[in-house]
């Protein structure tokens, strides 16, 4: 539509000052040209810039809120691990992909308890109902670490369940 005109009329000699866009609901409107624009190739200048729901770091700020709401999902923890937006302390990418391996080897769905238990259980080899002996997924030292790491990132985004707002802030 719109930008495929704007396009044409940009590759005939016009001038992009000379070009401008009026929508009556910006809100409603806004992302369709922005990504139209991108796809064309063609330079924007917004009147409005993106609402700040719509910002990917406010977005990965409050689903690292949402964490205790949700009890850990799985899910969600791991995609706030792997956020670019986040420098979680002593969780570097092979650590949070082992983390995951372990989630999924262990069945974890959330809980916190969960977590850790499943971090727990993969540092030591398992015998089961067979007899066979399963080696464990982490070495005691590595468990130890992630263990840890996991722990502190837990009292790290949880709330007190009472306090003042710089408390919570």
């Amino acid at each position: 539509g719109i930008m495929r005109q704007v396009k044409r009329l940009l590759l005939n000699g016009c001038a992009a000052e000379q070009i401008l866009i009026a929508v009556r609901d910006w809100e409603l409107y806004s992302s369709y040209f922005t990504n139209a624009a991108q796809q064309y190739g063609i330079p924007v200048v917004m009147h409005y810039g993106d609402p700040l729901a719509n910002n990917p770091a406010v977005i990965a700020f409050l689903n690292l809120l949402e964490l205790t709401r949700f009890n850990f999902r799985r899910r969600d923890v791991l995609d706030v691990l792997r956020s670019p937006y986040f420098d979680v302390p002593d969780m570097d990418e092979a650590c949070i992909n082992q983390i995951d391996m372990i989630s999924r080897e262990q069945y974890v769905i959330r809980e916190r308890q969960d977590w850790l238990d499943a971090i727990r259980t993969a540092s030591i080899a398992v015998v089961d109902e067979d007899g066979e002996i399963h080696d464990a997924l982490l070495s005691p030292e590595d468990g130890q670490r992630i263990h840890a790491s996991l722990t502190a990132f837990f009292e790290a985004v949880t709330p007190p369940e009472t306090g003042t707002i710089n408390d919570y802030v």
